[in-house]
């Protein structure tokens, strides 16, 4: 790869250069008296084994101070490769060797893009996609060179931390989408949130549970053997649940030897109680709820029962309407 570079280094200004005035010492800026001194006739600046452009008073070994817009470092290259800024550590074990680059169309890269470049791994770390004047592009890279959204990351994953990683209650770690009323948070209880509009709307709970609706409305996370809650009901145009245990069903009803409750003694129990026997009352239901197969379970077994009643009330209407025709023979002749 053919680069123009500009390579930042701690050996860059060396103090002993600066002090003769008009030595060309090999890698020293030349042309300068004794520190603190001016360049004649320019603004470039040496001060402390440092040099300052724009600025007498430089904070680091290249400082580059200027009032005006868009004014600093300019790199350029004639080429079509790249325009790069080297970045690295004299001694190899303890620092990296990064460049900082503005590809051409001659390296194999996407013309008119950005990117951080990783020399000991040989690869691109990120690149930001560039285009043309009104055109949408700008999408980001994280490990690929060819980004098709406004952020793409290959090989890996995205880890948001949030605050201080969850040290204290109600800290969180977010997404937001579109603006901080929508969002995607996970807090320290172990809970992650949806919702829109600044309102709660799903969240997932420790070991699975679901919630639909406001978290405020009912505690999913302890106390309960339910895996889903839906606040205000569901709407759906079938459910099918699944029966673990067929023995449960209520066909035993009918099988050789069910003993039926007699019918006095339904009557009796419906007196006391006002609901039939094995059936919650409103206030169990009010209170727990409706399990909708034990109800069902219960209602065809109610049914079943109420069959079993008829059948012998038919029976019984039977003999007596056999013994009545018999009676009304007798009796006329």
């Amino acid at each position: 790869m053919k680069l123009q570079t500009l390579f930042l280094a701690a050996g860059l200004c060396g103090v002993s250069g600066f002090s003769n005035v008009h030595a060309q010492t090999t890698s020293y800026v030349p042309l300068f008296g004794t520190p603190p001194s001016t360049l004649i006739n320019s603004e470039l600046y040496q001060n402390n084994a440092r040099i300052g452009l724009g600025t007498s008073n430089p904070a680091a070994k290249l400082h580059v101070n200027s009032p005006n817009i868009n004014d600093g470092i300019h790199i350029s290259q004639d080429g079509n490769t790249a325009a790069a800024l080297y970045l690295f550590h004299s001694i190899t074990s303890q620092g990296g060797l990064w460049g900082m680059m503005s590809y051409g169309s001659g390296n194999g890269q996407p013309s008119n893009g950005f990117g951080i470049y990783d020399y000991h791994a040989w690869t691109d770390r990120l690149f930001i996609q560039g285009g043309t004047i009104g055109s949408n592009l700008g999408h980001v890279g994280i490990a690929t060179t060819n980004p098709t959204e406004r952020l793409q990351i290959d090989g890996g994953n995205l880890l948001v931390r949030g605050v201080d990683n969850f040290a204290n209650i109600g800290h969180t770690a977010a997404l937001y989408l579109g603006d901080n009323t929508n969002f995607i948070r996970a807090t320290k209880l172990g809970r992650i949130d949806f919702g829109l509009s600044g309102v709660y709307t799903m969240s997932i709970c420790p070991g699975g549970k679901v919630l639909i609706g406001n978290p405020g409305i009912v505690n999913v996370n302890t106390g309960t053997n339910y895996g889903l809650y839906v606040e205000n009901g569901i709407l759906t145009s079938r459910v099918r649940v699944a029966v673990v245990n067929s023995g449960t069903w209520a066909d035993y009803v009918f099988a050789p030897g069910y003993k039926l409750n007699p019918l006095q003694e339904v009557e009796k129990f419906i007196t006391a109680n006002q609901h039939l026997p094995e059936v919650p009352s409103a206030c169990e239901v009010e209170e727990n709820g409706v399990d909708v197969v034990d109800m069902q379970i219960t209602l065809l077994k109610k049914i079943e029962e109420l069959t079993l009643y008829m059948i012998q009330q038919q029976k019984t209407i039977d003999q007596q309407s056999k013994r009545i025709a018999e009676l009304e023979q007798a009796s006329a002749e």
